[in-house]
């Protein structure tokens, strides 16, 4: 079983910087960066599939229309945070 964590269902400020680390700033950032410390191998759902700093990041949105794209579709047995 996985761990997806998705952040800002309907935000366009990027998630991730260009060197791969998070750009979420606050509250909302600190609680995404210790889901992933907490859960080791966890992604978070953005819009592109990459690899991160310590983290990978899967494509499960569409930016344009701010969508999720099924999420429970492309990432069965995956509990969401």
């Amino acid at each position: 079983m996985g761990i997806a964590i998705k952040y800002g269902a309907m935000v366009d400020d990027p998630i991730v910087d260009d060197d791969g680390k998070l750009a979420i700033r606050g509250g909302a950032g600190a609680l995404v960066e210790r889901l992933l410390k907490i859960y080791p191998g966890a992604c978070l759902v953005g819009y592109e599939d990459r690899q991160c700093d310590g983290f990978e990041m899967k494509g499960g949105c569409d930016k344009k229309k701010k969508k999720n794209k099924h999420q429970l579709a492309l990432y069965p047995e995956t509990v969401w945070f």
